[in-house]
């Protein structure tokens, strides 16, 4: 974190390293607080599965789940950071990042996921409203440094 002090700077660099951004994954960045120191923030990309949640969970189990094994929510200028330096990331990889959601435009809670889809590599919204439900095998990413 803190390679950037202002979501317009990210976003500049983001884009510039050929990943896409839509309206509503702007929107978001514009109301993150980048930090402003470097930071080197330690990420764990898990499953529900992964934590032991066979079947559909709700992001607030999740994340309850999570902590008990020592992950916590990120920071969302994690969301951020993980776009503007994961390029090696494969074709068809999702992660949403865990973190408290943020009102787009539309007024929708959103989490940012940074992800590599038909169009290539891309930043976008994901549903982030506590009682959302997910499959056992959708990938989020947590830290081990607790909030």
């Amino acid at each position: 974190l803190g390679r950037h002090k202002t979501p317009e700077a990210a976003l500049a660099s983001i884009e510039g390293r050929g990943r896409k951004l839509n309206k509503w994954a702007r929107d978001i960045a514009a109301k993150v607080t980048c930090s402003h120191e470097v930071i080197e923030l330690p990420l764990v990309d898990v499953s529900g599965e992964d934590l032991g949640l066979a079947q559909v969970y709700t992001t607030r189990e999740f994340y309850q789940r999570a902590a008990t094994f020592g992950l916590f929510p990120c920071p969302a200028d994690a969301g951020l950071a993980l776009a503007d330096q994961f390029d090696a990331q494969p074709p068809g990889d999702y992660r949403r990042i865990a973190m408290e959601g943020i009102a787009d435009s539309d007024r929708v809670l959103d989490v940012f996921c940074v992800c590599h889809g038909e169009d290539g590599l891309g930043l976008e919204p994901s549903d982030g409203y506590p009682d959302s439900q997910w499959a056992p095998g959708d990938r989020w990413v947590l830290t081990t440094r607790k909030p």
